[in-house]
Formats: C-alpha cells, structure tokens, sequence
C-alpha cells in the first residue's frame, strides 16, 4: 500500500495529498496493533474482580429492603435521635437545678448566720447595757450589806476611780465639797509646819485640863 501510494504520489505529484495518504496508513497500522493487543490481554482476572463487587453491592441489605422498611428504619433512627437528645436536654435541665438548689441552699445559710451574727450582737449589746445597769444598781446595796471591815464601799470606790484610797477619798472630797476640801488642805498644812509646837500644846492642855495657847507658822503657799 506504501508502494502504490509513493507511485501515485509520483504519478500524481500532489504532496499533500500524499500526506494525507500517508496519515491514514499509520493510522491503519495503529489501529491493526490496538486490536492485536487487546487480543493478547487476559481480562478475565478484571472481570471477575468487578462481578464481586457487584455481588457484594447486590448482596448488601439495603438493597433488598422495600420502600416501607427504608421508612421503618428512618423513623426508627429518628425517633432513637430525638429519645436520645431529650435524655440529654432532661439531663442538663436536672444539673441545673440541683445547681440552683445548691446555690438557694448555700445562700439561705449564709442569711441564716448573717441573722444568728446580728442576734448575737444585739444579744450581747443587750447584756453589756443590762449588766451596767445592774452594777450601778445593785452593786451600792450590796457592799454597804457586807461587813464594815471589809471596806468593801471604800475599795470599790478607789478602784472605779482607779487610785489609791487616799488619793481617791481626797478627789472625792473635793467633789462633794470645794471649800471644805480646801480647808482641810490648809489645816494639814498648818499641822505639818507645826507639829512640834502643837505636840507641846497638846500635852500642856492635857496636864493641866485647860485649854492652851500656841504660836503656829504660817508657811506660805506651795511649801
């Protein structure tokens, strides 16, 4: 065929045309080897791989379900999906309100020992003020009532004073009287300036029953 299209290509003179000649030989060729080899090739093996598939598919059992199971099964799925998000949904709605309870609870404690707190301290409030009032009431009354050795006025006098009694018996005259307080400090004065004089006096007076005149000093003020 090559030689008879070279002859013609001679004969003819056309290149073109016997290009195109030449393009459909090679394609016959091509085509020629194409189907030599699918011949040579096994596609049993192939094959047999697919028909598997293809049963395993076939045998599957979805495929064989009718249209009434498919709608069984999807109903059966969703109602399964909507039990199993309502258990959830009741789950969490039980968390909160143990939640809530525990909060109610801790809060209700809370107030009740913010009220036992603000009771206790009126209570104790409370009890200052009344055991005030029963130690100035009572407490007078009741050391007069106890032996006048004990001295019991006297001590409890000094010590809400917090002094000694002779400081505190001196701040309690001169509360009760300001000049009488203040004649008695110039009368210890006197005495003490002039102890000896009076010692004197004192035993004249008493040796000889009358009544005897002294000389005393008068020291001035602050000494």
């Amino acid at each position: 065929m090559a030689l008879d299209d070279s002859l013609d290509e001679h004969e003819t003179g056309d290149p073109a045309e016997a290009a195109f000649d030449r393009l459909r030989d090679e394609l016959l060729a091509g085509q020629d080897s194409v189907a030599a080899e699918l011949k040579r090739l096994d596609c049993s093996e192939t094959l047999g791989v697919i028909v598997q598939r293809l049963q395993a598919i076939e045998d599957h059992p979805a495929l064989s379900m009718t249209p009434q199971q498919y709608g069984q099964a999807l109903r059966a799925a969703s109602e399964a999906v909507e039990k199993r998000a309502e258990q959830q949904f009741y789950g969490v709605i039980q968390g909160l309100d143990a939640v809530a309870r525990d909060l109610k609870g801790r809060l209700a404690g809370a107030r009740a020992r913010h009220r036992q707190n603000w009771l206790l301290t009126i209570g104790a409030a409370t009890g200052m003020v009344v055991g005030m009032g029963l130690w100035v009431g009572l407490s007078g009354p009741l050391a007069r009532a106890l032996p006048a050795s004990w001295a019991a006025p006297e001590k409890m006098a000094a010590a809400t004073l917090g002094m000694d009694g002779w400081s505190a018996g001196q701040r309690l005259m001169h509360w009760a009287s300001p000049p009488g307080f203040q004649l008695a400090v110039q009368g210890d004065r006197l005495a003490r300036a002039n102890r000896e004089a009076l010692a004197k006096c004192e035993a004249a007076a008493q040796s000889s029953g009358q009544a005897q005149r002294c000389v005393l000093t008068v020291p001035p003020d602050g000494s």
